[in-house]
């Protein structure tokens, strides 16, 4: 198993959260996805089903399947996440996890 600070068998995941601002990028982006003149890069990321502005639910969601798969491999998980707002953090965080933030 991965413990601390040695050996193998750990994973790290990083999660960046953002908020506010981003609010109304994300709106754009929908709209130029919505165009059909969206730029490449943009629409390969809505294809693949990624979200501008995922919910506290969804990013919760997806960091327990990251973690239910690396259990499957008999690893641990470790989270690292940024956020212009920390309560985003907190409030997606899954379950058996804590949030420590640096502010």
């Amino acid at each position: 198993g991965g413990g601390g600070g040695g050996g193998g068998g750990g994973a790290l995941a990083c999660v960046h959260l953002r908020r506010g601002d981003f609010v109304d990028e994300c709106r754009r982006y929908e709209e130029e996805a919505r165009s059909g003149h969206a730029r490449g890069w943009l629409l390969a990321h809505y294809e693949r089903g990624l979200s501008c502005l995922p919910s506290d639910e969804e990013v919760r969601l997806n960091l327990q399947a990251l973690g239910a798969a690396a259990a499957a491999r008999g690893e641990r998980v470790a989270y690292y996440g940024s956020s212009d707002e920390p309560a985003a953090l907190r409030g997606s965080q899954p379950a058996g996890t804590q949030v420590a933030t640096l502010a």
